[in-house]
């Protein structure tokens, strides 16, 4: 599980993490779209998807709870 500021373009943090992982899955957490500018989610999640085939991404924002239940059920079920 990779978590990521939605309001910052992937930098070398997000790229060691996706080179680590090697072959395995990445589930990306775009954290604080409450904060985010709408417009630019969008792009900015093209931006991420370009870094790497991630799993699935989920737009989420902890300090609302915004995708917080959408991130924890397909943890779940991956854990299962």
């Amino acid at each position: 599980l990779l978590v990521a500021d939605s309001g910052h373009p992937p930098g070398a943090a997000e790229e060691e993490v996706v080179r680590r992982s090697g072959s395995r899955p990445i589930l990306l957490a775009l954290n604080k779209v409450d904060l985010a500018d709408k417009p630019a989610l969008l792009p900015r999640i093209a931006e991420y998807h370009q870094l790497a085939a991630f799993e699935s991404i989920h737009p989420i924002s902890a300090a609302t709870g915004v995708g917080i239940r959408e991130l924890v059920e397909e943890l779940e079920q991956r854990i299962g």
